[in-house]
């Protein structure tokens, strides 16, 4: 009999891989064996909406699997922020780990791991599951992981949540439930350790999408802080370049609302995090990909001009970080006001073409508007001088949502008008 080596794929299984692909955490992972497990505690069945189990693991096995078995790390494809580097907590991890390791399971809050089936064989006393991925507790094994002679002995609680696959035959509605439990078991084990608010956020469907469109652009979108530094070279090397972060796309976003009480320049410059607020953030997820790739373009180009201005002109180098979103605003708003809608395949095309090549015409444009942001700031000093005897800086300038506001809703001398649409209309 002739062996072709075939696997059988049922349309169950395919349309869980799409499932996993979209929300990207595919390739599945290899089987995680846990040995040692002789009592496995299991709420009852109508007491959760998903089966659950609680064990104590020993650490060896998933640094075994880490090294063994993962190594592109697929195992935290699901976990909302990936290791943050040798933190005092994250060092304070690896110290008891290695002086204390019989006192690692009560001093660590444990780790959540999602899976899509889990068997626990008693006689073998081992527990394996299916497809594991970490959803909290990425410090705490990244901390060890590299430790010379790790001890056999320590053990850590596992959070284990099945959540079955996804198929064809699932009511109406049931998928999208399923993402949901996803998402709440992301957020939830992860609030009880400091965390910021675009990690909770990082492996939504917005996000999600937003990764998928720059990626097909060849840039990587950095939703997971310190991901580009830890992939770089696999992804330059199939010709991948580093694209925005979730932070700053994010502030791009707000900033294309500028007339938005919630939103706009000041409150991105000085509070990034209230962005990640349910309200201004059900906002910027209803952001289409390619209007998001659109300022992240222009915000490039802007960013690209200050430098340049900044090497010869000490007041714009000053400025710089501090005046970015402003100069956005007031484009969008020209734009806005010109009817130049952001996503618009053409004007994207033109902002490709202009960032590959050095313009006279945008360094221009931009020192223009530096100077005319620069008038309202003085201005704004003196008064704030002359009433309150209050210095006015650019760090504090520059989150004053009132002066703020009120700088980009001052029109805009007609010059530099037109030569911001000129510009925009011939790139």
């Amino acid at each position: 009999m002739i062996n072709y080596d075939m696997t059988i794929l049922h349309l169950d299984d395919i349309l869980q891989y799409v499932s996993e692909h979209l929300e990207g955490a595919m390739p599945e992972t290899e089987p995680l064996l846990l040995t040692g497990i002789s009592n496995v505690l299991t709420p009852a069945t109508n007491e959760s909406e998903v089966p659950t189990s609680i064990v104590f693991a020993r650490l060896i096995d998933f640094i075994k699997y880490m090294d063994d078995k993962d190594p592109f790390d697929l195992l935290f494809a699901r976990n909302v922020r990936l290791w943050l580097g040798n933190t005092e907590t994250n060092k304070d991890l690896r110290k008891t780990f290695i002086n204390a390791p019989k006192e690692f399971a009560y001093s660590n809050n444990g780790i959540t791991i999602l899976c899509k089936n889990h068997t626990h064989d008693p006689g073998k006393q081992e527990l394996r599951l299916e497809n594991p991925r970490v959803v909290n507790g990425s410090q705490t094994l990244h901390s060890i992981r590299n430790v010379d002679s790790p001890s056999t002995v320590a053990r850590v609680m596992v959070r284990i949540i099945e959540i079955p696959p996804s198929g064809n035959h699932d009511l109406p509605g049931q998928v999208e439930k399923r993402k949901d439990v996803v998402h709440k078991i992301s957020i939830r084990s992860n609030q009880q350790n400091p965390i910021r608010r675009w990690n909770l956020v990082s492996n939504d469907d917005f996000q999600n999408e937003l990764a998928r469109f720059f990626w097909n652009k060849r840039l990587y979108y950095e939703r997971r802080q310190f991901e580009w530094k830890q992939r770089k070279i696999q992804l330059s090397g199939i010709g991948i370049q580093h694209g925005p972060d979730i932070r700053w796309m994010t502030q791009l976003i707000a900033v294309h609302h500028y007339d938005r009480k919630s939103l706009g320049p000041a409150t991105a410059q000085g509070r990034l995090n209230e962005l990640f607020d349910e309200e201004p953030y059900s906002i910027i997820r209803g952001t289409s990909p390619a209007a998001a790739y659109h300022l992240y373009l222009l915000g490039d180009l802007i960013d690209y001009y200050l430098k340049k201005l900044g090497v010869t002109k000490q007041y714009v180098r000053n400025l710089y970080g501090y005046v970015d979103l402003s100069l956005v605003a007031i484009y969008c708003k020209i734009l806005s006001e010109a009817r130049l809608r952001f996503g618009n395949e053409e004007e994207i095309r033109r902002l490709e073409e202009a960032g590959q090549a050095y313009s006279s015409e945008w360094q221009r444009t931009i020192k223009a508007l530096v100077d005319h942001i620069l008038i309202d700031f003085r201005r704004a000093a003196a008064k704030a001088s002359r009433n309150d005897g209050l210095k006015t800086t650019p760090a504090n300038y520059f989150k004053s949502a009132t002066l703020i506001n009120a700088l980009v809703a001052k029109p805009v001398p007609t010059k530099i008008k037109r030569a911001v649409l000129k510009l925009m209309r011939t790139a």
